[in-house]
């Protein structure tokens, strides 16, 4: 299967190979320039076969198997030797935001006012969103859930919206099988 986005994107960070330079460039950008690579870094692992949706699992055991207590060293193996591994929908945004910004979600990070301080540029509650037509096909938007189609098609209505937009059911993506 093939997956090719009906969109247009240019990544600010892609060009940049040093990893550190591209943390901090990462971290100066605005919420929305955050979700929008975030959503440009997944849905390139989605097209390079890297990454897969999965059903109720956060990431897959490759990802678990990778050990190392420094935060650093597991942003470079993401970034150099990232196995192919499946996702759901919040998995696949909390594997790109580590790969951007060595930043590592925890619900230890949970704030009373609903977000985690290490979420980068999305907000608790789209994350939930975003869950809920991962999962559940809350709001009818294209693609069986679980599928990497699906969440294909999700990361590209936050690249065209900014945010992930539950109004927007148009289907980004042409699929070759």
């Amino acid at each position: 299967m093939q997956i090719i986005p009906n969109i247009t994107f240019k990544s600010v960070l892609q060009p940049i190979q040093n990893i550190e330079e591209r943390n901090e460039y990462f971290n100066w950008l605005n919420d929305e320039g955050k979700r929008l690579e975030i959503a440009w870094d997944c849905l390139q692992l989605i097209v390079n076969n890297i990454v897969n949706g999965s059903y109720c699992q956060y990431w897959s055991n490759s990802l678990n198997t990778i050990k190392t207590k420094d935060s650093k060293e597991f942003q470079e193996i993401l970034n150099n030797e990232l196995p192919k591994c499946y996702v759901c929908g919040r998995g696949g945004l909390m594997l790109s935001q580590i790969r951007l910004g060595n930043s590592i979600c925890s619900d230890s990070f949970y704030r009373s006012d609903g977000n985690f301080d290490n979420i980068k540029g999305f907000d608790l509650s789209t994350f939930k969103l975003i869950e809920k037509e991962y999962e559940d096909i809350e709001f009818n938007h294209p693609y069986d859930k679980h599928t990497t189609e699906k969440l294909a098609n999700i990361m590209c209505n936050i690249l065209v919206n900014g945010n992930f937009n539950t109004q927007d059911k148009t289907n980004y993506l042409t699929v070759i099988y």
